[in-house]
């Protein structure tokens, strides 16, 4: 979708594109609820690219007592990590390489 719309000859199409298949129909014929829904389905479809972007989505497919650990986990790792006194988007890039890792077909960097 994303390619499709920044290659597109007439943007205004384009765009038209990408609501219709957020809105999963086309623009003409919306209905008046269809726009009152339009931007709450736009904001989940944006978060869910945005997670996608950045290579996860938390809790989505944990259970409650995995959601808790996970979250136990990043407590203690973020107390860990504030030892370091370095810049902010250096401990981002380390953690995304970390990501990388884990998300990698290396077993030897999981248990």
């Amino acid at each position: 979708m994303i390619t499709r719309s920044a290659e597109a000859a007439d943007p205004a199409a384009a765009l038209e594109s990408t609501v219709a298949l957020i809105a999963n129909r086309p623009l003409r014929t919306w209905t008046d609820t269809d726009v009152e829904r339009f931007p709450m389905l736009a904001q989940t479809f944006g978060q869910l690219f945005i997670a996608e972007r950045n290579g996860f989505l938390p809790g989505l497919t944990l259970t409650k007592e995995e959601n808790q650990r996970s979250k136990e986990l990043a407590e203690a790792l973020l107390q860990q990590l504030d030892q370091f006194q370095e810049d902010p988007r250096i401990l981002q890039a380390a953690l995304q390489r970390l990501v990388e890792l884990y998300k990698s077909d290396n077993p030897s960097h999981r248990k």
